[in-house]
């Protein structure tokens, strides 16, 4: 919550949990979310602007936004590539010129059994994004249509974000997950956290494409401020020049180790 500033838009707010606390801290918060239920108890329990619909339907002509939150997983509304980017110009739309967003996943190939690392390769094969899973959700006589979740990589969301308006700025440990934070590339001047391509066609890590080098003396010179540079490790980024590399191979914020996973890793999921 350190990185919760101004205006804040909670996208996919559910029952207001993170809404009521940011109110309580003196932020306006306006909640999103499909749920006709979620979004009556987010209103009984106090929270004061929760709105039913999609980001298009319910935003106003000129508002914006300082923070915009996509926690609890909710990073997973990008749903894959193309709609993924879609969605992100939309929320630089969005967004006031200090704009931030926080966004909650989990790197769906650390520590992924077997299994789970056949249906990353299925997805590849296919031309999606490896973390992408078909769910539903279902209670008792109800049930949710099917719909696509993006779980990715701090790399693939670095990749993700080029040419959104938006930079990953740092990504923080949040229990078996991590909070990615983006921020406006204009706030950067027109900086990069991810480097020019110096070999490879461009291809996501692990989806059948070359692989995308960093040229972090680049990195290094763009970035403002020069600290945001060390966010990025040398060697999970993959630098062409690994031996002279200006960037610390300590500078992600969460350390790679095991994580707790969901039971079931397998792809088209019928959550019960």
């Amino acid at each position: 919550m350190r990185f919760v500033r101004g205006r804040v838009l909670d996208l996919g707010c559910g029952a207001g949990r993170v809404g009521l606390h940011l109110q309580s801290r003196g932020h306006e918060v306006v909640g999103i979310d499909v749920s006709p239920l979620a979004v009556e108890i987010a209103r009984q329990r106090g929270l004061a602007d929760a709105r039913l619909g999609t980001l298009d339907g319910t935003l106003r002509a000129g508002e914006r936004f300082d923070t915009i939150l996509l926690l609890g997983n909710n990073l997973g509304l990008l749903a894959g590539e193309r709609q993924g980017r879609h969605l992100l110009r939309k929320l630089a739309r969005a967004a006031t010129d200090r704009g931030r967003i926080l966004a909650g996943s989990y790197d769906p190939y650390d520590g992924a059994s077997e299994f789970a690392r056949g249906y990353h390769a299925r997805n590849r094969a296919r031309g999606r994004m490896g973390g992408v899973e078909r769910i539903r959700v279902r209670y008792r006589q109800y049930a949710t249509p099917w719909y696509d979740v993006l779980f990715a990589s701090r790399e693939e969301v670095a990749r993700l974000v080029e040419g959104t308006g938006w930079v990953a700025s740092r990504f923080v440990d949040d229990g078996a997950g991590y909070v990615a934070v983006l921020d406006l590339d204009a706030k950067l001047g027109g900086g990069t956290l991810v480097g020019r391509r110096t070999d490879g066609d461009g291809g996501n890590a692990g989806q059948g494409g070359g692989a995308r080098r960093l040229d972090c003396s680049v990195l290094v010179r763009r970035v403002q401020p020069p600290t945001l540079a060390r966010r990025i490790s040398a060697t999970r980024a993959g630098c062409s020049s690994a031996a002279k590399c200006p960037v610390s191979s300590s500078a992600i914020d969460s350390a790679p180790g095991s994580r707790a996973r969901f039971a079931s890793r397998s792809g088209t999921r019928d959550q019960s």
